[in-house]
């Protein structure tokens, strides 16, 4: 008895407390998308700016790439069943959200910091190969959504406690 109470009570404080997280797959050819992004440098009239890279100032929030999937908040997905869907691109025709983003955005409305090391905010963890800036920026969206204090109603309206994908 008294083992297994030890065993029950070092497996309570040694454990990693569980985590939720956000599993989003980003195709820009997706058929039936939760949602669509346009998404560049170039993008004229956007509804958010972004200035993400290594070295920016004052940043909102700090985003660190992990190789461990359990240590991710945000997960970009290569799975069938993901939580969200996101057709994005640089093309993109009658989009939810128009992003503008870039290391050197230059009045930006939100500030991303990338750490390769060290503490973060959110992490993020990619089950492809490669990860461009844009899918960064666009798996981020949620925290996004936070930081810019909801104003982005079509965020919102994915994100919300009521969509039926969001438990």
């Amino acid at each position: 008895m008294k083992k297994a109470l030890f065993l029950i009570l070092a497996f309570l404080l040694f454990a990693e407390p569980a985590k939720a997280q956000t599993k989003i797959r980003i195709d820009d050819d997706a058929t039936n998308p939760d949602f669509k992004v346009l998404i560049g440098k170039d993008v004229s009239y956007p509804d958010i700016k972004i200035r993400i890279g290594e070295d920016i100032e004052n940043a909102d929030f700090v985003v660190g790439i992990t190789r461990e999937r359990i240590k991710a908040d945000l997960i970009i997905s290569k799975s069938n069943f993901p939580d969200f869907t996101v057709a994005a691109s640089d093309t993109m025709s009658s989009p939810d959200l128009k992003i503008r983003a870039s290391e050197d955005e230059p009045a930006p409305d939100l500030k991303i910091q990338v750490n390769k090391h060290g503490r973060a905010n959110y992490y993020v963890y990619n089950e492809g190969v490669f990860m461009s800036l844009y899918d960064l920026v666009v798996v981020l969206l949620p925290a996004v959504n936070i930081h810019t204090a909801f104003q982005h109603d079509s965020l919102k309206d994915l994100l919300s406690p009521g969509n039926k994908r969001v438990q």
